[in-house]
């Protein structure tokens, strides 16, 4: 049979120096004759030589034909073809926010070409074909000659090297504090790149509730890859010492202070919270969580604070009318009716020598009288009221009983007669 140098393909030889050896049992579908062959191939040679023998065998025959061996043994001109290495990505790319474009080794644009993806500027894997120019005289190093993808890779950014702003002491809020660093690297020699929070990484984030030190972990996303850490100060929340809002005055009924700056959920209140009199108590504030909060002061120890009810300014009170009084002669010392709705309910009548005093001025002779009514206990001030005093009424002397003549200087008797009260002339 015949046999044509092409009918070996470049897998069948192996290169050693400038000779081939042939691999045996290469099994080649040739159909001369009506016939199918088996050829087994032996012996070396080199490029050019056609000593080699090609042993050949029936491996099955047409229908109706019976197996035969050929009578003749052919003889293959063996060809030198040329392994070419598989180029392969040299060394690494890192991601760095601009275009890149991949070095390779075994890389010969005389014998091949390129094509496919060859640059790029994600983080990823990415594929490029390479074909042999020639494939007559070349093969790759696996013995094929179809065009070759190869696979090559930019590799994520590692977030640990990247720079991390600092993040300024935060105050406890109850609530878990999030605060966001700002993360930057010049990734590529010039400008500087400012990370972007769920896309190039996530944060997370641990004690960062109470007060302490709060950690923020930022994980790589997207281009980049690996975490960085970061921390930063929770301190105490100052709470102001509650102080008495507002004021009261005695009003015969309990009260109660209001007060500002108090929160029940952060603080207890204890002592006098509640009172009826006129006068100055004390309540005390004491924090129900010293590790997460101070009072203003910086300290966190229970403080005393007082607070107040007034005394009600009698000037306000009702005061009751005084009928005019008559001379008596001495000091007139009426007692007014002192009274007042003090607490939106009932009246009040204050109680004397209690509540006030009296004191008089001009109360013995006829004319107007004052009375000063002055707070005393539970109420404060002064309140005055005038009232009269008249005439007193005294009936007018007459002779008290009768003279007759008895030839002597005789006296008149006088009855509504008095000396303290008036004088007599005449005879």
């Amino acid at each position: 049979i015949g046999i044509k140098s092409s009918d070996i393909t470049s897998s069948s030889i192996t290169l050693n120096g400038s000779s081939a050896t042939l691999n045996s049992n290469i099994e080649k579908t040739r159909i001369t004759n009506g016939f199918k062959y088996k050829l087994t191939v032996t012996g070396t040679s080199t490029d050019g030589d056609t000593s080699l023998s090609l042993n050949t065998g029936v491996v099955n025959n047409k229908a109706g034909l019976s197996n035969s061996t050929p009578s003749s043994t052919p003889t293959v001109k063996v060809q030198n073809i040329t392994n070419v290495a598989i180029p392969i990505q040299s060394g690494t790319l890192t991601y760095n926010s601009t275009s890149q474009t991949v070095t390779w080794s075994n890389y010969d644009s005389s014998k091949m070409t390129v094509s496919g993806t060859t640059s790029a500027t994600n983080a990823g894997t990415y594929s490029a074909t390479f074909t042999l120019k020639d494939t007559t005289n070349y093969k790759w190093s696996d013995g094929t000659t179809a065009a070759k993808t190869v696979s090559w890779k930019i590799n994520k950014y590692n977030i640990s090297n990247v720079d991390v702003g600092s993040i300024s002491d935060q105050t406890y809020t109850g609530s878990a504090i999030t605060p966001a660093p700002v993360l930057s690297k010049i990734l590529n020699g010039s400008s500087k790149y400012t990370l972007v929070k769920d896309t190039d990484y996530t944060l997370s984030y641990s004690n960062n509730t109470n007060v302490g030190t709060a950690t923020i972990t930022a994980t790589g996303k997207g281009n980049f890859t690996g975490t960085v850490s970061t921390t930063f100060k929770i301190n105490k929340a100052s709470l102001t010492v509650p102080s008495q809002s507002g004021t009261l005055t005695y009003n015969t009924a309990s009260q109660s202070p209001s007060w500002s700056n108090y929160n029940s959920t952060k603080m207890t209140v204890s002592g006098t919270t509640s009172a009826t009199n006129a006068g100055t108590y004390s309540a005390t504030f004491t924090l129900k969580d010293t590790t997460n909060y101070k009072w203003s002061d910086g300290t966190t120890a229970a403080k005393t604070v007082s607070w107040k009810i007034n005394k009600y300014n009698i000037s306000n009170v009702d005061v009751g009318s005084i009928s005019d009084q008559t001379y008596t002669g001495s000091a007139i010392t009426p007692a007014p009716v002192l009274s007042k709705i003090l607490n939106g309910s009932s009246k009040y009548t204050l109680v004397k020598d209690t509540d006030y005093t009296l004191s008089y001025s001009n109360n013995t002779n006829v004319g107007t009288a004052t009375i000063t009514a002055t707070g005393k206990g539970n109420f404060t001030g002064t309140k005055n009221v005038t009232f009269k005093i008249v005439a007193k009424s005294i009936a007018i002397p007459m002779q008290s009983g009768t003279l007759t003549y008895n030839n002597t200087s005789q006296t008149v008797t006088w009855s509504n007669y008095d000396s303290s009260k008036m004088t007599v002339s005449g005879t």
